[in-house]
């Protein structure tokens, strides 16, 4: 470890500080530190309002219905109504808008720490997915890193270890500068 390493956790814990002796300046928390008092941001990247309502799709009356038919399915639809489920579906739908973690805002927050990282030589990423919801922020990364950085990843499976190298590769990174 270097003084002038940084440090971008996707975890919420004080690991890095307690167990490696990291310094918190060295250290960027993306989506919070626990114990804190800050707001930790558990959630996914599915943008509020696009999306899927947990709310299931009403049904649709049946095509050419008599007046009394007609009468007999709005009965049974009304049947099927309950406030205190529609109540379910509006806390579900209102958990997915407030877990939403925007890269965007969070980058934006943090631009000094990317800042720093301009012209980097490595760059090593341990126990991540590479999920979907966190390639903004190594594209970040990588739009500031030196062109010939090394990308040092580490990986569970040999599934893992190809997914890592298409996703580095789609971000940018060529093949020659992955580990």
């Amino acid at each position: 470890q270097n003084e002038d390493d940084l440090y971008l956790s996707f975890n919420y814990t004080n690991t890095l500080e307690r167990y490696y002796q990291i310094l918190a300046s060295q250290i960027c928390y993306i989506h919070g530190k626990a114990g804190e008092n800050s707001a930790l941001q558990i959630g996914h990247s599915v943008k509020p309002h696009s999306a899927t309502s947990a709310r299931p799709i009403l049904e649709t009356a049946p095509e050419n219905l008599t007046d009394g038919k007609r009468e007999l399915w709005d009965e049974y639809m009304n049947d099927k109504f309950s406030q205190s489920t529609e109540w379910v579906y509006d806390e579900i739908d209102m958990y997915w808008a407030l877990s939403f973690k925007n890269a965007k805002t969070n980058i934006k927050n943090n631009i000094n720490f990317f800042d720093k990282a301009r012209e980097i030589a490595n760059v090593s990423i341990l126990g991540h997915s590479l999920s979907g919801v966190d390639l903004p922020y190594l594209e970040e990364i990588r739009k500031r890193a030196s062109k010939d950085a090394i990308w040092r990843v580490s990986y569970f499976s040999e599934n893992d270890r190809e997914k890592h190298r298409l996703t580095l590769n789609e971000l940018g990174v060529h093949e020659e500068f992955i580990v």
